[in-house]
C-alpha cells in the first residue's frame, strides 16, 4: 500500500488511491481505444454510443469535480445527473463535447439537486459540421443555478436554451446558432408548466449571434412569451451580425425589471429589431 501525507501541521496519512479519487477524470472511464478516438478525433472504430455510456458512467460516479482532458467527445446526448458537479475542461478549443441528439448537454430538472453545477473552459457543440451550424440545442438548461465560465455553445440550431434559471452566474460565454444564440423558452417542466423563468442571474460578457448574420432572420438573444424574466443583470451583452438583436417577449415577473449595462447590438438586418422589449 502506498500512502500520501500533505505538507503542513496536522496533515493525516491517506492512501494514494483515496487522494487520487478526489477528482474524477473522464479518461478514467474510457478504454484505450475510446481514449485514442477522443484525443485524435478518429471515430472509425469507436461509436458515439460507447463514448456516451462512458461519460454517463463517469457523471454517475462523480461526487464533486470532473476533469475533461483535451479531446473531442462525440456523443448522442448527455442527461446530467441530479447532483452538483463542477465540470472543468482544458479550454474552449481543447475540450469539445459534440452531440447529435435533440440536446447535446441536457440539464434536466429532476428534483433540483444539481443547483450550482458549473461548466468551465469547454465547448459544447451541436450537430452542425465543422464550418456550419446545426438543428439541435447545444446546451439545454431546465434546472436552476447552472453556472458557465468561459464556455462556447455553437454549431447548433440554438446555442443555449434556458427553461429554468435562478441565481446563475455566467462569465465569458459565446452562444451561436442557426436560429438563436440564446433563447428563453417556456416549458412543460418543471412544476407542471407553472415555472419557466430566468430570475436573479448575473451574466458578464456574453456574445450571441446567428449563422445568417444580418441577411437572415435569426435572433441573437430571445425571450419567448410566458417566460418569466426578472431581476437579472447583464454586463456587456453583445448581439451582433444577426437578423434580430435582443427581443424580449416574456413576462417581467412582479415588475422587478432587468438591468442591461453596456449592451452592444450592431449589424442587424434592416428589417429586423435591434432591441425590442414587449414585456409588461
Amino acid at each position: 500500500m502506498i500512502y500520501f501525507i500533505a505538507a503542513g501541521t496536522g496533515a493525516v496519512q491517506r492512501t494514494v488511491q483515496d487522494k487520487e479519487r478526489e477528482i474524477i477524470s473522464v479518461y478514467d472511464f474510457l478504454t484505450t481505444a475510446q481514449k485514442d478516438a477522443v484525443i485524435n478525433d478518429d471515430y472509425s472504430t469507436v461509436t458515439r454510443a460507447q463514448i456516451t455510456t462512458a461519460i454517463n458512467n463517469c457523471l454517475t460516479a462523480a461526487t464533486g469535480a470532473v476533469w475533461w482532458p483535451p479531446g473531442t467527445y462525440r456523443v448522442t446526448t448527455i442527461t446530467h445527473p441530479d447532483k452538483v458537479i463542477f465540470h472543468r475542461g482544458s479550454g474552449r478549443e481543447e475540450t469539445i463535447i459534440q452531440g447529435t441528439s435533440a440536446a447535446v448537454m441536457n440539464m434536466a430538472y429532476g428534483t433540483g439537486l444539481s443547483q450550482g453545477t458549473t461548466f468551465q473552459d469547454m465547448a459544447i457543440r451541436g450537430d452542425g459540421a465543422v464550418s456550419s451550424e446545426g438543428t439541435n440545442i447545444a446546451l439545454d438548461i431546465d434546472n436552476v443555478g447552472t453556472n458557465l465560465v468561459r464556455v462556447q455553445c455553437t454549431h447548433a440550431g440554438t446555442g443555449i436554451a434556458a427553461r429554468s434559471l435562478i441565481g446563475s452566474n455566467w462569465h465569458s460565454v459565446l452562444a451561436y446558432g442557426e436560429d438563436y444564440g440564446f433563447r428563453g423558452l417556456p416549458s412543460a417542466a418543471p412544476h407542471g408548466g407553472t415555472e419557466s423563468l430566468m430570475y436573479e442571474c448575473a451574466v458578464y460578457y456574453i456574445t450571441c449571434s446567428t449563422k445568417d448574420g444580418n441577411t437572415g432572420t435569426g435572433t441573437g438573444f430571445k425571450v419567448d412569451g410566458s417566460f418569466e424574466f426578472a431581476g437579472n443583470t447583464f454586463v456587456n451583452l453583445s448581439s451582433e451580425y444577426v437578423g434580430n438583436g435582443i427581443v424580449l417577449d416574456g413576462d417581467d415577473a412582479n415588475d422587478t425589471g432587468n438591468t442591461f449595462i453596456q449592451p452592444w447590438v450592431e449589424r442587424v438586418n434592416p428589417a429586423g429589431k435591434a432591441y425590442d422589449d414587449n414585456m409588461p
